[in-house]
């Protein structure tokens, strides 16, 4: 399988506190990677630099076979990121914020329309009039358009109700298939647990672990998790 993103020994610091301590990982092509672990392990913040929104201290980022570790603008134009606490226009409808979205990057506006009906938004509603799950539903939508070869999605199934989630593990099945590359950080592991070809554990005490769906023979996340972390914190 085609390599699409790999990072190398990341490094990311906020003050003193180090939050990336030489992370190395790849994305495959057309797979969905779940990043996993405990809060302040550093899942949000290497999705962040992988997407380009923030930069490492040190490493490199290579991207379809191009150094852009300097040049995160790259990777902003090129991947769909859905944020943990995502930033919209709440003045504008859903239609007119995903509109605006589909001509910044250049595609048919009706690519916005299509995506609404898949997550059932409701596309004349003032986004700041809607429900906080309705909103996360117009966020995930903006991370779409353009069809992106990489989306990277932190906590997508968060506030999502039941009937959403399972459409969006439809879409994101849908996406691995046309050959896009799906990397979802969740602690929601029942929604990632139908979906992930591979998982990388992060655990702050440890490398990072990375199986394949076929070498958790099949076990659960839930479990490997468990273990995983179990194992961390006797090394402490």
């Amino acid at each position: 399988m085609d390599t699409l993103l790999t990072v190398t020994n990341l490094e990311k610091a906020y003050g003193k506190h180090q939050v990336l301590k030489g992370l190395t990982l790849s994305v495959n092509q057309g797979e969905v990677l779940a990043l996993l672990g405990p809060n302040g392990v550093g899942k949000s913040t290497l999705l962040r630099v992988m997407s380009g929104f923030a930069r490492c201290d040190g490493g490199q980022i290579v991207y379809r076979d191009t150094n852009v570790t300097n040049s995160p603008h790259l990777l902003r134009q090129a991947i769909g990121f859905l944020a943990d606490r995502p930033f919209v226009y709440s003045y504008l409808t859903a239609s007119e914020f995903l509109s605006f979205i589909a001509k910044v990057r250049s595609v048919p506006i009706q690519e916005a329309g299509s995506i609404c009906e898949d997550l059932a938004i409701p596309q004349d509603v003032v986004i700041a009039d809607m429900s906080y799950g309705t909103m996360r539903k117009v966020a995930i939508a903006a991370a779409l358009i353009g069809q992106p070869s990489l989306v990277l999605m932190d906590e997508p199934f968060n506030a999502l109700d039941y009937l959403a989630n399972l459409t969006l593990q439809e879409i994101i099945r849908e996406l691995r298939d046309r050959g896009c590359s799906i990397v979802v950080a969740t602690h929601y592991l029942p929604g990632v647990e139908q979906i992930y070809d591979r998982a990388v554990i992060l655990n702050p005490e440890l490398p990072p672990e990375v199986l394949s769906r076929e070498e958790m023979n099949g076990e659960s996340l839930e479990s490997r998790l468990r273990k995983l972390l179990s194992r961390g914190e006797r090394t402490c």
